[in-house]
């Protein structure tokens, strides 16, 4: 039984340097009314959207289910077997398919990235074409700006661009076919998003870097005064919080790789590693937890999550790989003896996928976890996932690989595996998404693949 009603803005504070310091809070019971569908004060719980990438597609002979309709995990494929396997978050999963990227012409890749990513693609756009339209998550941060301190989150795993080049991808663009990059490195996020309550690129910030102590020694006063204030269930939950809090401090100082300590010039992007083998799997466990206390403080209510950038040659050796995941998939499947073939390890195209779909399935998990209101954070977000091709050593955009997870607080049906007659524009899946969360947008797109109807089976 909760003991008072308590602000959904209300903060953890202290001082530390002679710098105020502030600690959001997660959804507590004292912050919502009695049902659980609203908070104390009337104000509607809060959604979230999301958008998750990974480069190259998928072997799409094990990717999509054979089960049409609900339960879909019940017959599930080997590359989404970790989501099917996570009695957690399968049912908040639907799975798409024969969605399709409508124009054809152009730069395999790019092409298929600008219409999955903003439903646009202009082959005369620079030397490889580009979008001209936004992203979605682009269009639902401006229609919810000025609710969270942030505006949007866009952040990397993978460095690794194509033939070991530098990742310069990124999930989100402006309207003009600009370009918004990722986050990669996880000290300068953590930073961004709790670092102190105070802008990270200004002096004291500077100064806390230097004398820093733990977030949760500067406000425990604060904390211990909250909970004699709180039921049982709430300081459980606060507890669970800030230990989570802490769990992220010790996970980003365990990193043993370069720059993961506090940079040297706040800001400054001086994460990396060995590029041959990358902590995906470490780095990923540590975003999606930082990404999933963001939402549930209400830091920010809009993400971009690149696990890998388009035509990625990241090196899966978790799986075995010792080649590029690119360069994998240019298996030419021709007459000549395997060990004159582009990709000797094509097969580990399809363990990529699986290791990519394990990463996923945790940050499902780390949403899912929170309880909020009589829901979780998961069930009031709504997360589009998608690579730019189906078939990455056809390049081809039919049967696109696409995954909507969450509910959007019971706006979206889920548990799915959605499968129209014939081959449908992939833009109409962002639509229906901005639609879900109470966008009043007419469309989605330019050019052939601009889309004005939506996945009516996905809505209630």
């Amino acid at each position: 039984m909760k003991k008072s009603a308590i602000s959904r803005r209300a903060m953890l504070r202290g001082v530390v340097a002679g710098v105020g310091a502030a600690l959001a809070l997660p959804p507590l019971e004292a912050m919502f009314d009695s049902n659980g569908t609203a908070h104390a004060d009337g104000t509607a719980i809060p959604l979230r959207y999301g958008t998750f990438f990974w480069g190259n597609g998928v072997r799409p002979d094990r990717w999509f289910p054979t089960r049409v309709g609900a339960e879909w995990w019940l017959e599930p494929s080997e590359e989404l077997a970790p989501i099917a396997a996570s009695t957690l978050v399968r049912d908040q999963v639907s799975v798409l398919s024969r969605f399709r990227c409508m124009q054809t012409d152009g730069s395999a890749h790019h092409t298929g990235r600008g219409q999955i990513i903003t439903g646009s693609y202009d082959s005369g756009r620079g030397t490889y074409g580009g979008p001209i339209a936004p992203s979605s998550d682009y269009v639902v941060a401006d229609a919810w700006l000025g609710m969270t301190p942030i505006r949007s989150v866009d952040l990397g795993i993978s460095r690794v661009g194509k033939a070991n080049s530098t990742a310069g991808g990124g999930l989100s663009w402006g309207p003009d076919g600009s370009h918004i990059g990722s986050e990669f490195s996880p000290v300068t996020l953590f930073d961004r998003l709790f670092g102190m309550g105070v802008d990270v690129d200004t002096a004291a910030a500077a100064h806390i870097a230097t004398v820093r102590s733990s977030m949760l020694d500067v406000v425990r006063e604060d904390a211990a005064s909250l909970r004699t204030r709180l039921g049982v269930s709430d300081q459980r939950r606060l507890d669970q919080h800030l230990e989570g809090f802490r769990s992220i401090e010790r996970a980003i100082a365990g990193f043993d790789v370069a720059g993961c300590a506090l940079p040297v010039r706040p800001g400054a992007d001086t994460y990396s590693d060995d590029r041959a083998h990358e902590l995906l799997e470490e780095k990923n466990r540590v975003m999606a937890d930082m990404i999933a206390m963001a939402l549930a403080c209400d830091i920010t209510r809009v993400f971009t999550y690149e696990y890998t950038g388009m035509q990625s040659d990241c090196i899966f050796w978790q799986v075995g790989a010792e080649q590029g995941d690119h360069v994998m998939t240019h298996d030419d499947r021709s007459e000549v003896p395997e060990s004159d073939r582009l990709a000797p390890q094509f097969e580990r195209v399809h363990q990529a996928v699986v290791f990519i779909m394990q990463n996923f399935t945790y940050l499902l998990e780390a949403l899912a976890r929170i309880p909020e209101g009589d829901g979780t954070v998961l069930s009031n977000s709504l997360i589009y996932a998608m690579s730019e091709v189906s078939d990455g050593t056809a390049h081809n955009y039919t049967d696109m690989p696409i995954l909507v997870a969450g509910r959007a607080g019971g706006r979206i049906r889920s548990g799915l595996h959605v499968q129209p007659s014939s081959q449908t524009n992939a833009s109409m899946v962002p639509l229906t998404c901005m639609r879900a969360l109470g966008l009043d947008v007419a469309e989605f797109g330019a050019g052939a693949s601009r889309a004005t109807d939506v996945v009516s089976e996905l809505l209630v």
